[in-house]
């Protein structure tokens, strides 16, 4: 069949806040993705403990807890969504470049419906239970963090890097039956670094809708005072929990 490309969006729109966005393109048929230069070797694992810590950390810093390994482990131990994983880390050289994960889930197609096709689909879910449910390779966590997963070393060729990790995308949905593929959530300010994808048959959508919330308390004090007796009651043992456990809390800038 001549390849059937996903069609684009009239125009890329950004998410509410205008930080966020996602590439996504049909497999198989309309991504035409190039591996990228030679000198590259990556390492995929299947489960992110067979990777040691240190190694998986050496990119992120100290305060990007969101791509901490320890994160991955929480995420892999959750079971979120029945996802499966390939962790990536690409070396040139014996040097690590980057590091990237991917996850497959089942994405239920209804998802941005109205609450009535929502509430039919789920309906005729009960004589179809597979109705409207798509599998997805993305390149990121089954959760949103509202960043990208992946993470390059300073100077890096970035682009070359996504374009590499797109092509192992290529592949597994190739073996796994996948049709679609999702980079999700990277900020306007990285459009350099994926914007070839758009030339291999992706196109550029909004991630979803996410909220902030306005907090009026100017200390964690005031926070607890205006809380009923019995939700204050639970965080004062929670804290106590955490000071005999020895947790420390450090706030961090975002």
């Amino acid at each position: 069949d001549p390849p059937v490309h996903s069609p684009r969006s009239d125009r890329d729109r950004g998410s509410p806040a205008g930080t966020e966005t996602a590439l996504a393109a049909e497999a198989r048929r309309s991504v035409r993705v190039r591996e990228g230069p030679s000198g590259f070797e990556i390492r995929s694992c299947r489960d992110i403990s067979e990777i040691d810590p240190a190694e998986w950390d050496r990119l992120p810093g100290k305060d990007d807890l969101q791509a901490s390994h320890r994160v991955h482990l929480v995420c892999r131990d959750s079971d979120i969504e029945n996802a499966r994983y390939w962790h990536l880390l690409v070396y040139k050289s014996g040097v690590l470049q980057a590091t990237a994960t991917l996850s497959r889930m089942n994405v239920a197609l209804e998802l941005l419906a109205s609450a009535s096709v929502r509430y039919a689909v789920q309906g005729f879910r009960r004589v179809a239970p597979g109705l409207l449910w798509v599998p997805v390779l993305f390149c990121g966590l089954p959760v949103s963090f509202v960043n990208s997963a992946l993470r390059f070393r300073p100077g890096v060729d970035a682009a070359a890097i996504v374009s590499l990790v797109a092509h192992r995308m290529e592949q597994i949905a190739a073996t796994e039956g996948i049709r679609v593929l999702c980079f999700k959530e990277f900020a306007a300010s990285e459009r350099t670094a994926f914007g070839g994808l758009l030339s291999g048959g992706y196109f550029c959508a909004p991630s979803l809708d996410f909220y902030g919330l306005n907090l009026p308390w100017r200390s964690f004090d005031a926070y607890q005072l205006a809380l009923r007796a019995g939700y204050r009651r639970q965080v004062r043992s929670i804290e106590r929990a955490r000071d005999a456990l020895g947790l420390e809390v450090r706030v961090v800038d975002s």
